[in-house]
């Protein structure tokens, strides 16, 4: 089971799908391509089957921490998960968190999504946001994607942002594990358009920081 979000229980969760509309309280297994809760909502790539939790729970700190305090804890909480079963093989999922819009909003986007799964893989997770012409990835380890027109490598883990503002593209890179040293990404566009950039990551205290480099690109 992987619970999320969890947080405090604010006004209706509504879906739809299965169990179209504002939920009672309770639990709740439906199958759903989105959720909203509280100006959040959450659409899956496809329909998923959901375990959706809106009721009051009990608890203490001292269940996730020695050091907090064992008194009873009682509050609203909404929970949204997901049941892998028991060592789940070769499964998998996506989603996207659209922050700020209400259930209507979410309706329409789960019809014209304007973010595009390029990869999803134990390798290398990839979207590009059309409306932003923002491509953002992450390297677990050294490879690349093709999709779509792109074709994205990088030589070692890394996490990346490539966006354009006018005519310019930028380049974002950083290591989240906090390595450093040289970083090579080639990137070629739908356009044809071919960037090759070595970045070099900041290392001691400025070391997981990201680089920002104002990038070109060749024909071809």
């Amino acid at each position: 089971m992987n619970p999320w979000p969890q947080c405090r229980l604010k006004g209706d969760v509504t879906t739809d799908g299965s169990s179209a509309g504002k939920l009672s309280r309770g639990r709740h297994e439906c199958d759903v391509r989105w959720v909203h809760h509280d100006g959040t909502g959450y659409l899956f790539a496809r329909t998923r089957r959901v375990q959706i939790s809106n009721e009051t729970q009990s608890g203490s700190w001292r269940r996730i921490s020695g050091t907090r305090s064992g008194e009873k804890v009682t509050d609203d909480v909404f929970t949204l998960s997901i049941n892998h079963g028991a060592g789940p093989q070769g499964d998998g999922y996506a989603y996207f968190i659209f922050p700020g819009v209400d259930p209507r909003q979410l309706a329409k986007l789960a019809n014209k999504n304007p973010c595009e799964i390029l990869a999803n893989t134990a390798d290398v997770q990839a979207v590009y946001h059309a409306g932003d012409s923002a491509l953002g990835a992450v390297f677990y380890s050294a490879g690349g994607f093709t999709a779509s027109g792109w074709t994205v490598t990088a030589d070692r883990s890394c996490a990346l942002v490539y966006s354009r503002s006018g005519k310019t593209w930028t380049l974002s890179a950083a290591d989240p594990a906090c390595g450093s040293g040289p970083l090579t990404i080639v990137i070629s566009r739908p356009d044809g358009r071919r960037v090759r950039e070595l970045v070099t990551l900041p290392r001691g205290n400025r070391a997981g920081a990201s680089v920002i480099v104002k990038v070109g690109g060749q024909a071809g």
